[in-house]
């Protein structure tokens, strides 16, 4: 299944095609460079760093990561299915996917705790339990992206 997945006219063209391959790299790299660094002042923020930066203003820059997550999913997609039977056995990809999908847990939950709480923590009421998150979900999103770069270049030993 997988290798007729490659073998497709569309990862065929993705991959032979001078703005197939390109095009979907550079989307994910930027989209990677989105959403990981809007989380990043997020949960900087949520550390006590920028504190010129309102808690509640943190709110408006969710639309931006939700729709970066949409970004890495189809750019990722598409490089992913170039290379499905390659991937399928890489410990380094297979890692990323199971820190992706604990990130984005970690960022739904932050989300909802902003939601939440958001205006008391503006009041300098947040309780400690709130912040408890933040420090493994950039101990994840970091994690991503080192998994990203070993399936780059270990992928390219195989």
């Amino acid at each position: 299944m997988l290798e007729a997945l490659e073998n497709s006219p569309f990862s065929v063209w993705a991959k032979a095609s001078l703005w197939g391959w390109p095009t979907a790299l550079t989307t994910h790299v930027l989209g990677t460079a989105l959403l990981i660094g809007l989380l990043f002042i997020i949960n900087l923020r949520l550390l006590g760093l920028f504190d010129t930066i309102a808690y509640t203003s943190l709110r408006r820059l969710f639309p931006a990561v939700w729709a970066a997550f949409a970004v890495q999913l189809l750019s990722g997609g598409v490089l992913w299915a170039t290379k499905a039977t390659q991937y399928a056995v890489d410990i380094a990809f297979l890692l990323k996917l199971v820190l992706v999908a604990a990130g984005f847990i970690l960022t739904v939950y932050l989300y909802g705790q902003m939601k939440r709480e958001g205006n008391s923590w503006e009041a300098g009421t947040a309780s400690p339990r709130a912040f408890d998150y933040v420090v493994p979900s950039l101990l994840v999103w970091c994690g991503v992206i080192i998994a990203g770069r070993l399936t780059a270049y270990l992928g390219a030993l195989g």
